[in-house]
Order: structure tokens, then sequence, then C-alpha cells
């Protein structure tokens, strides 16, 4: 009677085991599956090898930031998005402005509002560096307005009321109102280290970044700043990718789709993906 009933308990146990299984595969997938699909558009481009930083977007162009590491020179380049339908590998037309200012030549993360596309151009530490932060005509790439901070700014998002400014592994967040003047700064919520960010809200940035050092993951995060306050200021949600690379640089959006720029110039490849599909997902 005891052998009966540890049999039918083993066998329930086994019964119950297997019905979760599909569910947890499906929820696996979901989890891990940020996107159903993708499209890989080329950007072949005629210059030394330039480490790439930042991407935004216009209507009309795609805009990256890059850095010569041996030459010590920053650089931002705007290209027509006719130019990159085609994904043929065929070298495209571009023009670009010099960031480089003094010993700073590390460009930031970028961000357009209005008629401003907000770059910072740092020196390559992070430890006591300086930054200028700079106002570039999207048309032109002239630059218009910049001013100094005391720190290195590797990321920045244009909010309404002002500039957030994110220091190296983005560990500091720092608020700037459209005159060049500090308004708050404090600690990052976040633990990942942010590479470009988007204002995408009212008071939400959407961020790009990696978290960890010797298997670093990619994320995407939602990061209220409702407030002056440092001790208001809040992840939202956070979106793991599957594919480890993709917020390793370069970050944009429109309504309707996300960007990646993972890799460097001379030769890289912009990965295009369903937005809403992501968002949906959380």
């Amino acid at each position: 009677m005891l052998k009966t009933f540890q049999k039918f308990f083993l066998n329930l146990l086994l019964a119950l085991f297997l019905i979760q299984i599909p569910s947890r595969i499906q929820n696996r997938a979901r989890a891990e599956n940020n996107f159903s699909s993708k499209q890989i558009l080329s950007i072949k481009i005629s210059t030394p090898h330039c480490h790439s930083q930042g991407i935004a977007l216009s209507k009309n162009y795609f805009y990256l930031t890059c850095v010569e590491i041996k030459s010590k020179r920053a650089w931002l380049y705007q290209i027509p998005f006719s130019e990159l339908s085609s994904g043929n590998g065929e070298k495209i037309n571009f023009i670009k402005q010099e960031l480089t200012e003094g010993k700073k030549y590390h460009p930031s993360g970028i961000d357009l509002k209005d008629s401003c596309l907000w770059v910072a151009v740092s020196e390559y530490h992070p430890a006591l560096a300086k930054s200028a932060i700079k106002c570039i005509d999207p048309e032109s790439l002239k630059e218009k307005f910049s001013f100094q901070v005391n720190d290195h700014i590797g990321a920045i998002g244009a909010m309404a009321q002002w500039i957030v400014g994110f220091n190296w592994d983005a560990r500091r967040i720092y608020l700037f109102d459209y005159s060049g003047k500090l308004v708050n700064q404090g600690a990052n919520p976040s633990k990942v280290a942010y590479q470009d960010c988007k204002h995408f809200s009212k008071d939400r940035l959407l961020c790009s970044g990696r978290k960890g050092k010797l298997n670093p993951k990619s994320y995407l995060q939602l990061l209220e700043i409702n407030s002056n306050a440092p001790d208001s200021w809040r992840v939202k949600q956070s979106f793991e990718l599957k594919d480890k690379k993709l917020a390793k640089e370069g970050m944009a959006f429109d309504e309707a789709s996300i960007y990646f720029f993972p890799a460097d110039l001379p030769q890289a490849w912009l990965y295009k993906f369903d937005l809403n599909q992501l968002l949906s997902n959380k």
C-alpha cells in the first residue's frame, strides 16, 4: 500500500512538472527575444578607424560621434537617411565636423532638441577630467554655444527643463539649465553604465548601456527625472537585451523604431528594430 502511494505521488509530481515546462519555455522566450525582426543598414565611410560613441536621428539625417584614438580627434558625422536605404556596403556620402577642443577629444552620446544637437567632448580619462558641452547646429554642424564642466561627460539627454549629463560609467548625474548653469547633481540610481540617452517623454529618458566587466550584459532603461532632487530619480523600467553587443555604443529612436550602432567605422552596421514591440514586452 505504501509503495503504491509513493508511486502515485511521484507520478503526480512528474505530471505537474511537465505541465509547467511549456509556460516556462514560453516566458523565457518572451524575455530573451526582445525583437522578432530586424533590419540591418550598412554604413561604409572612407576614414581611419573611428571608435563610435553616440547616435541621433532627425527627419532627414543620421548623426554619429566617434573618436580617432591614434590621432586624438573627435568627430561628428551627418549622413542622409537616403544613403542608408540600400544596405549594399557601398561607400556613402556624408559631411563631418571636428569636435576636438585641446586635450578634449572623447565625444559623448548625443541628443537632439529643437535646433541643437547636444554633445560633450571630454578628456579621455575618468578622474578629474574636464568636458565641454556643445550645442551644434544640426544642419551646418557648426557650434552655436558651449559651456565647461569639471567632469568627464559620457552621455547626454536633453529634457524640457534640463540638459542631463552622465559622467564616466554614468555613476553620477548632472542637471544643467540651458544657459549652462549647474542646477544639481547626484548618484545615478542605476548600476548600468549608460552610453547613450535620449529624451523619451515628459520626465523620462531612454538610456542604453551595459553592466558588468567580465561578461557585460546590454540594457535599455527608462530613467525618471521628475525634479532636480536626486532622491526622486528612479529607474522605472529595465529591459535586458538578448544580444549583448547591442547597447555597447550608440542608440537612438523615432516614433516607431529603435536603432543601435555597436561597432566602429570605417565599416559598420546600424541595427533597426520595432520600438513598440520592445516596450510592450514589459
